[in-house]
């Protein structure tokens, strides 16, 4: 079972503008599996490194920070300026390049989540397939080196039980742009799910988690833009190729194309988000 350490910085993330970060500790010296382990950077910022043991196996070791210390959460880890209000770690590296550190260590990426038969569009839950994970943190605290499972810092809310499930690689998707083919791929991930705790399209890592029906309706739904409307006040009307018709309930400021794939899920306080490829979330509500 392959293995990926993410190096924390202890820092709350701060909604507020202009407020200052707190202090947090020191990111911790790279840890080795083995002292003999030749550990090199992978980016010239230092962000993500390959372990290599001297038996031959290998390990990726990210750089995170913590952005959400308590709250209901959907993502595990999440690019910056993306999902942090619903993630438990942040990375600033573009996920595409931690897809490729893992695929240079052997692994090859599954398949992601199906909610609906892409020919028939009727349901059809199909779960994430993908080679095991073992995601660990390592990070220090009032003064002291920690390494565990990530799982330990996941309870669920009802039996408050520390989560017991694994990760799988899936891979996400590398997303074209069909208004601009010769422009690089989106990398799907980057919306804001690399590592995900409910069943994601775009997610890096997924858990290979079986949900009821009524459960893959109610927390995703994914679809390709056919229109869309400009309104007053920077909001959008678009309609899905199921004839689903949304609107934006906040201002949008790159609308998506036509062609583009868009993905809603279910918020809170039953609430929706739409995103598209290379956009940030933005609220929504169904019209039709």
């Amino acid at each position: 079972m392959f293995r990926l350490t993410l190096l924390g910085l202890l820092i709350t993330c701060l909604v507020a503008t202009g407020q200052d970060l707190p202090k947090g500790e020191e990111l911790p010296p790279i840890p080795k599996a083995d002292p003999k382990s030749d550990v090199k950077p992978l980016l010239p910022d230092k962000s993500l490194y390959l372990e290599k043991k001297p038996d031959g196996t290998k390990r990726v070791l990210a750089v995170t920070e913590v952005c959400l210390r308590e709250g209901p959460l959907e993502v595990l880890l999440t690019k910056k300026n993306t999902k942090e209000h619903e993630a438990i770690l942040r990375m600033a590296t573009d996920a595409k390049f931690l897809h490729a550190a893992l695929e240079a260590c052997g692994l090859k990426a599954g398949t992601p989540v199906q909610f609906v038969n892409p020919k028939t569009m009727e349901d059809d839950f199909k779960a994430p397939t993908g080679q095991k994970m073992k995601v660990l943190v390592h990070y220090k605290k009032d003064g002291k080196l920690h390494t565990h499972p990530v799982q330990e810092w996941v309870t669920d809310s009802k039996t408050k039980k520390v989560m017991a499930e694994e990760w799988v690689f899936v891979g996400s998707r590398f997303i074209k742009d069909p208004e601009e083919p010769n422009k690089p791929a989106f990398y799907g991930a980057n919306n804001g799910e690399v590592i995900a705790l409910s069943n994601s399209f775009d997610a890096m890592l997924d858990l290979p988690t079986k949900v009821s029906k009524d459960d893959a309706q109610l927390k995703q739904l994914v679809g390709t833009m056919q229109s869309s409307t400009s309104l007053s006040g920077g909001l959008i009307r678009f309609t899905l190729d199921d004839g689903g018709q949304w609107e934006t309930t906040e201002q949008v400021m790159m609308p998506p194309h036509h062609g583009d794939v868009v993905t809603i899920k279910a918020g809170s306080l039953g609430s929706y988000m739409a995103t598209a490829p290379g956009r940030r979330s933005v609220k929504v509500h169904r019209v039709r």
